[in-house]
């Protein structure tokens, strides 16, 4: 991913994190409640017993400090045009009645993160982007949570979104998004991402 989009993105996050202060909306407990449903439902109890092992490490990620977050990093939301990068349908996700409401920037940089499939260096070029506009924040040191729960989020959405539509097309689709998030999933819960 060009450098240039990367920095639209963490001046996108800064410009959200800045403009639009808010109090978290969930928990850590009831986030951490959501990723236990999905994550047993979707990928069984060996997953679901490596996520309740570092519950710990993940209470210590999470963060009270929180924005109306843009809640979609859907590849598909961001247009290239002349002069730049805009980010489109950013303005109410964090008023539905979905995940995760208002929420730590991390949440959005996670989902980046996820949807774009970053590797290890595009994101730390991410985070010293952001950093760089916000000072130093512990913001690395909160990723792991925030992708795990962004990703056990997309990952019950996608999952009920293919029960509904069946063997549709658009069903076959979610069912494949579906197995895409699991799979981060468990490459997380082994250690095998940033």
């Amino acid at each position: 991913h060009h450098e240039k989009f990367l920095v639209s993105v963490a001046k996108y996050l800064d410009f959200i994190q800045k403009t639009f202060p808010a109090k978290p909306s969930r928990t850590f407990e009831e986030m951490f409640d959501m990723m236990v449903v999905n994550i047993e439902e979707a990928c069984g109890a060996y997953w679901l017993n490596k996520l309740l092992s570092i519950k710990p490490q993940l209470e210590r990620q999470y963060s009270e400090t929180a924005s109306a977050v843009d809640g979609r990093m859907l590849p598909f939301e961001w247009l290239r045009t002349a002069t730049g990068f805009t980010k489109t349908d950013a303005t109410d996700h964090h008023a539905d009645h979905f995940f995760p409401g208002n929420q730590h920037i991390a949440w959005d940089i996670a989902g980046f993160a996820v949807e774009f499939n970053l590797d290890c260096r595009q994101t730390a070029v991410l985070i010293d982007e952001f950093d760089k506009l916000n000072g130093k924040q512990p913001l690395a040191d909160r990723l792991p949570f925030y992708r795990l729960a962004y990703s056990a989020f997309r990952l019950g959405y996608c999952s009920l979104a293919a029960d509904v539509l069946h063997s549709s097309e658009d069903g076959k689709r979610f069912r494949r998004l579906e197995e895409h998030y699991g799979q981060f999933i468990r490459n997380e819960l082994c250690g095998q991402t940033c």
